[in-house]
């Protein structure tokens, strides 16, 4: 008996030691690394993303305060290929995981050496080319793809009976985003498709206006992401030509600087979206950004994404209690989760699966089109 206490004795007195070597272990401190434009032109979507994702760990620092601690640190790429290259030098060495939100081109020129730090999760929030969906990597898709974007948009234009569509499209800036978006509504959209460009540096749209004025098109779709002072412009020559003219863009013309070029021309110009504005948590969110840093994010989709994922990663981090890219990965591939732009689910290839909303703006206000 004598000996079966001193053994229990000896139980509970190295519990008791288990429990305060964990109680006096400091929480791990991992970097989060935040590639994106930050020095570039019409860097406030990406300020605001980042403000987005500061958020999200204050927040999860409320909920769980003896989880991890974070340290974020952002790097400039400019939106440019040629700069992505060493802001992903830098963080590769610096970070335990990393965000991008970048242009599909830029991130394209990284790609292959993304993919091959297999033990790093990487997670992207943006336009999403579709070479880089449907494989098993150590990347997490947190945007539509641009077959599915497209295909969304087609189906809509078609249920309107929008008939022959001239597409206007951006040829110089972002090329893998805009080029690839062009040859994938060409291949689902079936009632007749006239194809004309433009350059954004050059300002140069004789060419698009001269092929409407001939034309007799009652649609118009600017596939031109990464131009949003350009589109606004040319919707407002659009519209100088006939008024009437129906005007679909792409889920990445947004924010202040594309809603100022167009000026009045911006009513009913149809516009698809990740997000309707009844959403919960979408209203939750807005309500803490503002609360927070005393104003509104605007309508910027990024900030939306970024800090979706960033909240998805954190739960991840603080379930696993590890950086490791493949537990991670495992982890947020096995839930849902309800974020600012709906439920939240990925495929088995961490492709986001979804589906985009379409609005109009009439009198400043959003009208959805269902």
């Amino acid at each position: 008996m004598k000996k079966q206490k001193i053994y229990l004795a000896g139980l509970i007195i190295a519990g008791i030691a288990i429990i305060l070597f964990f109680m006096g272990k400091p929480e791990p401190t991992y970097t989060l690394g935040v590639i994106s434009n930050f020095e570039g032109k019409n860097t406030q979507s990406a300020v605001n993303a980042l403000k987005s994702v500061k958020l999200a760990f204050a927040e999860f620092k409320q909920e769980h305060p003896s989880s991890f601690n974070l340290q974020i640190l952002p790097v400039d790429d400019s939106w440019d290929p040629a700069k992505i290259g060493k802001a992903y030098d830098i963080l590769k060495v610096q970070s335990d995981f990393i965000l991008f939100l970048t242009s599909s081109t830029a991130f394209l020129a990284i790609f292959d050496e993304v993919v091959s730090h297999t033990d790093m999760l990487h997670l992207l929030a943006g336009s999403i080319n579709s070479s880089i969906s449907d494989r098993d990597d150590n990347v997490i898709r947190n945007g539509i793809d641009d077959r599915l974007e497209q295909k969304n948009i087609a189906a809509f234009l078609e249920a309107r009976n929008a008939g022959e569509i001239l597409v206007i499209q951006d040829s110089k800036k972002n090329l893998q985003y805009n080029g690839v978006a062009f040859k994938r509504f060409s291949e689902y959209y079936d009632h007749g498709v006239v194809h004309t460009t433009f350059s954004p540096s050059e300002m140069d749209f004789r060419v698009p206006l001269e092929t409407f004025s001939q034309g007799n098109f009652r649609y118009v779709y600017l596939i031109a992401g990464g131009c949003p002072r350009e589109e606004g412009i040319i919707i407002q020559h659009l519209r100088n030509i006939d008024s009437t003219v129906q005007i679909m863009t792409t889920p990445w013309s947004k924010g202040e600087i594309f809603m100022e070029a167009m000026g009045r021309s911006r009513e009913n110009v149809i516009i698809p979206t990740y997000v309707r504005l009844s959403n919960r948590q979408y209203l939750k969110f807005m309500n803490s950004y503002s609360a927070r840093y005393g104003s509104s994010p605007g309508e910027a989709i990024e900030s939306l994404l970024c800090y979706d994922m960033a909240r998805i990663l954190f739960k991840a981090v603080h379930r696993c209690r590890s950086a490791k890219g493949d537990l991670l990965k495992k982890e947020i591939l096995s839930g849902s989760y309800d974020g600012t732009t709906g439920r939240i689910k990925f495929n088995q290839y961490g492709d986001l699966v979804g589906k985009l909303h379409f609005f109009r703006i009439v009198g400043g206000h959003r009208e959805y089109l269902e």
